[in-house]
């Protein structure tokens, strides 16, 4: 489930109530809306193997392990990462892990800001969707990269060693 949250005298958030409403330049909210929307369809596969896994994987892991473990499909970086100190220091909002594979850079809490640091990991981090002047894929020993961050601007790598359905 994906939804904005909202209180009772705030704005309505439902897609259509922004109508042709300019964001910038020509581009409405609702076009960001609807690349948002589409994007995440493509996930579907990868957000319903990753449920699948967990639920059905009991039986391994208790043998394997001797219990359970579930993991949400949203975690911070450190979770994937717990021996990388800079994973614990990154922004948990911005940098966020889906499943095993994948890591979405983002910022959804302001409003105006032309560019962003996000934290990558140690490993090679590939671009599901080529976003205009990023490299398509890219090896990181740990460090920060820079990236536009405007409403429109979400970005998805994935994990080197990692297989996503689509």
């Amino acid at each position: 489930m994906a939804r904005n949250q909202n209180s009772n005298d705030a704005r309505a958030q439902e897609p259509y109530t922004f109508g042709d409403e300019i964001y910038e330049s020509t581009i409405t909210y609702m076009d960001i809306i609807k690349h948002s929307m589409r994007q995440r369809l493509n996930m579907v596969r990868y957000m319903y193997s990753h449920a699948m896994l967990n639920m059905h994987s009991e039986s391994w892991q208790k043998l394997v392990t001797g219990g359970v473990v579930k993991t949400p499909y949203y975690l911070p970086l450190f979770f994937h990462f717990p021996t990388d100190v800079e994973a614990h220091k990154a922004n948990q909002q911005n940098n966020v892990m889906l499943g095993e594979a994948l890591k979405l850079s983002v910022v959804a809490d302001a409003v105006g800001k032309d560019t962003e640091d996000f934290y990558f990991p140690a490993g090679t981090w590939c671009s599901m969707w080529q976003n205009i002047g990023a490299q398509a894929c890219f090896n990181s020993v740990g460090e920060k990269k820079t990236m536009a961050s405007k409403a429109y601007d979400f970005y998805v790598h994935l994990r080197e060693g990692s297989i996503v359905p689509m």
